[in-house]
């Protein structure tokens, strides 16, 4: 009767919890590579290297539910993983605690890890993208293989079960699963559980039966010809595995992109996993947990330590762009949640009353589950994605040729191929110089478009194709390398065509597709992902402000500022911001420029020629104690300044 309250009470916990996910998750995609995501797991083709054939077929099966729209089936893969992962790590809180008097302390302590797991920030962002189903079922694989090293010694059958598992994330995601097994073998070797040769050999046949999956490339490549990236051979499959198209990126590395990861990953990525700076009880929770468990809490730091290595010795990290390797961390917030409820154990147990320690405990967990939760995102409302890629293909005329380049543009076109009825030629230039992407794009286009085969760089590819279809209206996306394209274009809002006879008038028309495209939730005072402020909002951004540089050098200044101004709102730049300010203090218009050059300098407080345009404001208007202000201002930021320090002396301190 207990067994049956308890499950009861687990599956109404699970129902809760599943309820708070959904309420907040996104009924479209969201800016990473989830549309190609989302394509792959309907049409059942192969993903961007290394593949993820696990997380396809599972994906497929979600595809299946006769609910809603097709990225909402393809979300609850995420959904149903991170919520799974908690689950195991319950268990896995609960088995830390050996003695049945402690019973009560390993469920409210396994409460607590799987509250800090569920609504770590990233972690529950991911559970946000169907892109973070490949992160949230290492997650979960991770989860049943630490759950097994705790059984291991009691029962020999666990080992067989952490060898598929590991096997599993190999066929899912192989590089986080490499940067795990010094932290397994870790765990074994300390653990001196012994091992005979039948246990060997069962191992090695489950692991050989967990890495099946990568047998779907191999027959989805044969059976099915329009497949992005065919494995059709050895040869293939270790491009694939390898990751070869990446290699380029990973092995351009420097120091200072290390150094700039590191400080990256503790100033902001681990500080904004929960408010109030509640990452910081990792450190007292680490101490007490390896008091606690020494084995599994060495094991859980060298785990986080080999993927935080892993990513500063391969990953490039360019200025700006840290943010992408924040998927790769997804798996190690199961441990520092682990490390974190242990904090809050030790400080229960100081307490004799058994009854008043579980009231503390549950008001506790509610109280923390409520501001965890209210940090969380919510995307419930979120189209901007989605909206991005109808917007270009509102701009788009049927039959024509697009380039579309940067990974929203290049993804929402694999998810447009699959899902919407509009004729148009996608072409993804970074992918040209792979004969089996040129052999595909032939096959596919046939006696549509003329392409080439022999490929020897990509301007001229390229070249070749707008010429061999000059016939055909030819467009690029609005992110592209500007050495691979040698001829005019105009823009038309977000994308650009390709033109012959270049007439500054019809840049006069530009704008017009704005105002037909949707823009929903762009305005709304929301804390977005840096992928939507850097794929989308920042484009939309970008490119009005190049219209607006049209303008400006041909001397229309008035709608210069028209473009500048509304790029602002979109691109938190601030040099745009400055150069508004310029504009309107040249029109003597002191107060729109005042107001644009504090704008400046609240998107970044070091801009010292904002600094120095606001004193010019003070000038203006004979407002010492503005001047005094922001001269002083400078010189927080550049001590020897010569202007402001014979200003302050002019004027007085």
């Amino acid at each position: 009767m207990k067994n049956i309250k308890i499950s009861v009470l687990y599956i109404i916990l699970f129902a809760i919890i599943f309820f708070l996910f959904i309420i907040k998750i996104p009924f479209t995609f969201i800016a990473d590579d989830s549309p190609e995501t989302v394509s792959c797991f309907h049409l059942l083709n192969i993903q961007h290297p290394p593949g993820y054939p696990l997380n396809t077929l599972i994906g497929k099966i979600f595809t299946l539910i006769p609910l809603a729209g097709p990225v909402v089936r393809a979300n609850f893969t995420s959904v149903f993983f991170h919520l799974l992962t908690s689950l195991v790590l319950f268990f896995i809180v609960s088995s830390l605690f050996k003695n049945e008097k402690e019973k009560y302390f390993a469920y409210i302590t396994g409460l607590f890890a799987v509250v800090f797991y569920l609504f770590s920030n990233t972690a529950f962002f991911q559970a946000m993208s169907v892109k973070g189903s490949i992160y949230t079922l290492h997650s979960f694989l991770t989860a049943i293989i630490f759950y097994s090293l705790l059984k291991v010694n009691k029962q020999i059958k666990y080992l067989y079960l952490i060898s598929f598992a590991y096997a599993l994330t190999l066929t899912n995601h192989w590089p986080s699963a490499a940067t795990m097994l010094p932290a397994i073998v870790l765990y074994l070797f300390f653990s001196k559980i012994k091992i005979n040769g039948k246990n060997i050999l069962y191992s090695i046949l489950f692991f050989i039966i967990g890495l099946t999956p990568f047998l779907f490339l191999f027959i989805r490549s044969y059976n099915n010809p329009d497949t992005f990236f065919p494995v059709k051979d050895i040869k293939d499959f270790i491009w694939m595995f390898g990751r070869k198209q990446y290699s380029a990126i990973d092995t351009a590395h420097s120091i200072n992109d290390t150094i700039r990861f590191l400080k990256y990953l503790f100033t902001n990525i681990l500080p904004e996993q929960y408010p109030y700076l509640l990452i910081l009880l990792t450190m007292p929770g680490i101490i007490i947990f390896y008091k606690h468990n020494r084995n599994f809490c060495l094991a859980a730091l060298t785990a986080i330590v080999c993927v935080v290595v892993g990513i500063a010795a391969v990953n490039i990290m360019k200025e700006n762009l840290e943010w992408v390797v924040k998927p790769y961390l997804t798996f190690t917030y199961i441990f520092y949640s682990i490390f974190i409820s242990f904090v809050f154990y030790k400080i229960l147990s100081m307490i004799r009353n058994t009854n008043i320690v579980k009231g503390v405990a549950i008001a506790t967990i509610v109280f923390i589950l409520f501001i965890l939760y209210k940090n969380c995102p919510d995307y419930s409302r979120y189209y901007l994605a989605y909206d991005y890629v109808r917007n270009y293909l509102k701009t788009l005329p049927e039959e024509s040729i697009f380039f579309a380049m940067g990974d929203l543009n290049a993804a929402g076109s694999i998810y447009a191929t699959a899902f919407e009825k509009k004729e148009i030629f996608y072409i993804i230039p970074s992918f040209l110089n792979n004969k089996w992407y040129r052999e595909y794009l032939i096959q596919k286009y046939k006696n549509k478009i003329n392409l080439l085969v022999n490929f020897v760089d990509y301007k001229d590819f390229i070249k070749q194709i707008v010429l061999l279809n000059s016939n055909k209206k030819i467009f690029f996306s609005y992110p592209f390398k500007k050495d691979w394209f040698d001829f005019d274009f105009f823009q038309k809002g977000i994308v650009n065509e390709i033109i012959f006879n270049k007439d500054f008038n019809k840049y006069y028309k530009s704008y017009l597709f704005y105002k037909t495209y949707s823009l929903r939730g762009a305005f709304d005072r929301i804390r977005y992902d840096e992928a939507t402020k850097f794929f989308i909002l920042d484009n939309y951004g970008r490119s009005l402000f190049d219209i607006g540089k049209i303008f400006e050098n041909n001397n229309i200044i008035n709608s210069a500022l028209f473009y500048f101004n509304r790029a602002l709102i979109f691109f938190k730049n601030d040099i745009l911001a400055y150069k508004i300010g310029l504009y309107y203090f040249n029109f003597e218009e002191i107060e729109k420029s005042e107001y644009y050059f504090k704008k400046a300098i609240e998107i970044n407080k070091k801009n010292i020629d904002a600094y120095e345009s606001l004193v010019a404001c003070g000038v203006y208007k004979q407002d010492y104690k503005m001047m005094r202000k922001y001269a002083k201002e400078i010189l927080k930021y550049d001590k020897k300044n010569i202007k402001a320090i014979n200003l302050l002396k002019e004027i007085g301190k």
